[in-house]
């Protein structure tokens, strides 16, 4: 009778095994299969026979297989029933097991194997990474909108609290949640009307939106946005769901900008912050109401979709908001900020920020995106302000020092005018008195003049409308010249030592400005060492950045002292006009019209310092790549007198008065011109020869390079000077006539022009 109950018994036991979806299996101490129901042989995909008295390595993969047999061992080595997630591969497509495993003993207790139970929960486990990634990405989108939300069941009062949410408010998995756990924090300020309002939500079954200051545990005080959707069955409030954004950079940057109270009052009406959500396959966009805001739409009847969301970006904003965008779908990332227009149906322009993350599937392929749109116009006008207040104070800049430099002239020139005056007032009250002297009071008459002469080419360096007469120099060569009569000039009390380059240094450069560039720094080292010490001149060459961006090798010519080296605020105003470190006795000319030289050169300037160890200036300017012109030796003229005809040219009647007679006095025959047409119609109807123009540079009407341009045009052949005290002709604006034109600088001497004009005609007659 037992016998038979064993039957019926194990009859049944094998119904079950062979009946149930999961995989049952026992196996001996070697891990060799003793027996297992058809499903396990279908997951193991051999026959049942083929797989009695195997091991796991001769069926499954080594490791798929290690792993099991890992299992084994433990259950063996414990002795107790344990469950264990297990991948098995069926027919090549991985799955996960849930296996139950114990010891197999025998009656008595004897130890004989293992036996298992495996259930297949591969389309649970999918579903549970699912609910995993939707959970991430709703985590990651509360992140990138810096936000939070919140979940109420009314029946059990019970509160849910998002990740995001207890990151704004700073407290962990254990703090109280619900309006109870929320209320402590909030700033005692805000408690009351904050009270008031989700009290009175309550009692209407309504919304509610508030912002509000949070002081959180960690003592950091944050601004939020609080706003509330009730779900409401059978007239009563069910569910209550809520979001709460933090707003703290938005009321900081109010904060900061200082505005008055209205105009605060205005920024926070304006300053609404809105989320929205667009699905990427559908374009569908979702939004809260505050977008309408912020847009200018009416929430009950405008619809705002994603396409209309696009038409009101301002046009020249679209380009660069769809760049961003490209950019985030592109690359990879998911978080982006872009900033633009919109124009609102009324016309009115607002400036936004919008930012947003951008959700992807596992396989990279976009499919969401979340955001809030924060409205700062205000701030952005409040910049718009503060840049204009700042070219206002540029210009005020400006003009303080135009006044400062014509205040600075106009003393220099006072200065001038009361000599060449008084020496006029003696010179003629000794002619009218027939006393001696005259020559003397009239030689001082001319040095004031030679003085205004240097103050006005200084003026113009300065001013960089210094015309030059640019040739191909050796730098060694200038400063070994201009260094011969240096050290007269800098005193005994201070050394002067120059290292050269070995090969010339070839530039193209006006020589007498160069020698006034290496005149005035070497006066301003000296002036750094009152108690003497060494000025170094150096020539090279060296790599250098050009205003332009452009690294090339440049010449270079430096000149260092030992003084007692240059404070950064002095250094700051060094290259300014009228700034002086030497009080009374400076003009705060030297190293302004060095800076002006250097620049209209083509060249930079730059100053090395530390205070305490002395200053070097260098000068960089362009290599040339023309050679350098064959030595000749100069014949000096035994006179510059001359009977040829001359047609002059100068608007100034007094100038053409002067200059005529400095040559007519010479031997010269003038042919005068106060404009170029009439310069032009006498030298048509000339009945002889010409054989020297020289006309002023500036005039009304037509200026001197149109009028000689004309000239030539009528014979080739003419040869021309120029001369000039200023100019800011557009033929030549950089301030530098063509190397081989002919040129004399106003004011200049009657044998000054003599021997110029002198020299360009017998050049002409050779």
């Amino acid at each position: 009778m037992a016998e038979e109950e064993s039957a019926t018994t194990f009859g049944v036991l094998e119904a079950v095994i062979e009946g149930t979806t999961d995989d049952v299996f026992v196996k001996d101490l070697d891990g060799r299969f003793i027996t297992l129901n058809a499903k396990a042989a279908h997951t193991l995909g051999r026959p049942r026979e083929q797989l009695l008295g195997r091991l796991l390595h001769d069926v499954l993969p080594q490791d798929v297989a290690d792993m099991m047999a890992e299992t084994d061992r433990l259950i063996l080595e414990r002795g107790t029933v344990e469950t264990f997630e297990e991948l098995v591969s069926v027919k090549g497509e991985p799955r996960v097991h849930l296996t139950t495993k114990g010891p197999y003993r025998a009656r008595d207790g004897t130890l004989l194997g293992t036996f298992g139970i495996a259930r297949n929960i591969t389309a649970r486990k999918r579903q549970e990474e699912e609910l995993a990634q939707s959970e991430e990405r709703f985590r990651l989108a509360q992140e990138g909108a810096r936000m939070g939300t919140w979940d109420l069941d009314v029946a059990t009062g019970v509160t849910t609290w998002s990740d995001g949410l207890r990151t704004l408010y700073g407290v962990g998995p254990d703090f109280p949640t619900g309006f109870e756990g929320f209320e402590p924090l909030l700033h005692p300020d805000d408690r009351d009307r904050v009270n008031r309002e989700v009290s009175d939500a309550e009692d209407r079954a309504a919304d509610f939106e508030f912002e509000c200051r949070i002081v959180r545990p960690d003592g950091l005080v944050r601004w939020l946005m609080a706003r509330s959707s009730v779900r409401i069955a059978d007239g009563a409030v069910v569910r209550q769901l809520g979001v709460v954004v933090d707003i703290t950079e938005r009321k900081r940057t109010e904060e900061e900008l200082g505005r008055s109270e209205e105009t605060l009052r205005l920024a926070q009406a304006a300053a609404g912050l809105a989320s929205w959500d667009i699905d990427i396959a559908s374009l569908e966009l979702s939004c809260t109401s505050g977008l309408h805001e912020i847009f200018g739409l009416d929430p009950a009847s405008d619809a705002l979709t994603h396409e209309t969301f696009s038409d009101f970006i301002h046009p020249d904003d679209r380009e660069a908001v769809s760049a961003e965008i490209r950019r985030v779908f592109r690359s990879g990332e998911s978080f982006y900020e872009c900033p633009c227009r919109i124009v609102q149906p009324s016309g009115d322009v607002r400036w936004v920020i919008t930012r947003g993350t951008l959700l992807r599937s596992e396989d990279g392929t976009p499919q969401r995106m979340l955001g809030v749109t924060l409205d700062e116009t205000e701030r952005k006008l409040i910049e718009v302000e503060r840049a204009q207040l700042e070219i206002r104070l540029r210009q005020a800049e400006k003009l303080e020092a135009l006044g400062q430099l014509a205040g600075g002239v106009a003393h220099d020139f006072n200065n001038l005018l009361v000599a060449i005056r008084g020496y006029g007032e003696l010179a003629l009250g000794r002619l009218a008195r027939g006393e001696e002297g005259v020559e003397e009071n009239l030689e001082g008459v001319l040095l004031a003049a030679d003085r205004a002469a240097g103050l006005t080419k200084q003026l113009l360096a300065f001013g960089r409308r210094q015309v030059l007469s640019p040739e191909v120099l050796d730098l060694n060569d200038v400063v070994r010249d201009t260094v011969a009569l240096l050290q007269r000039l800098i005193g005994d009390n201070v050394a002067l030592l120059t290292t050269l380059a070995d090969e010339p240094v070839v530039v193209t450069a006006d020589r007498g400005q160069l020698e006034q560039v290496i005149t005035n720094l070497a006066v301003n080292a000296r002036d750094a060492m009152p108690g003497g010490g060494i000025v170094t001149i150096h020539v090279g060459t060296a790599e250098h950045e050009g205003a332009d961006g452009d690294k090339a090798r440049r010449a270079l010519l430096s000149v260092s002292d030992e003084g007692s080296g240059i404070d950064a605020t002095t250094a700051a105003f060094i290259f300014d006009p009228f700034f002086t470190t030497k009080g009374e006795e400076g003009t705060g000319l030297g190293l302004a019209t060095v800076y002006g030289i250097v620049a209209q050169s083509g060249g930079h300037l730059a100053l090395d310092t530390v205070p305490g160890s002395g200053s070097t200036f260098s000068v960089f300017l362009p290599l040339s790549a023309e050679e350098l012109p064959v030595a000749e030796i100069a014949c000096v003229p035994a006179g510059v007198e001359g009977t040829e005809r001359i047609l002059l040219i100068d608007d100034d009647p007094t100038v053409l008065t002067i200059v005529s007679s400095m040559l007519t006095n010479r031997g010269y025959e003038i042919i005068g011109a106060t404009n170029g047409a009439e310069a032009i119609a006498r030298f048509e109807t000339r009945e002889r020869p010409i054989q020297l123009v020289i006309s002023d540079l500036i005039m009304r009407g037509l200026d001197g390079r149109e009028t000689t341009d004309r000239i030539r045009a009528i014979d080739p052949s003419t040869k021309v000077l120029y001369m000039s005290g200023y100019t800011d002709d557009a033929t030549i604006r950089s301030g530098a006539l063509s190397a081989g034109t002919d040129f004399i600088q106003k004011p200049f001497s009657g044998d000054a022009l003599a021997s110029c004009v002198r020299e360009l005609l017998d050049h002409v007659a050779a």
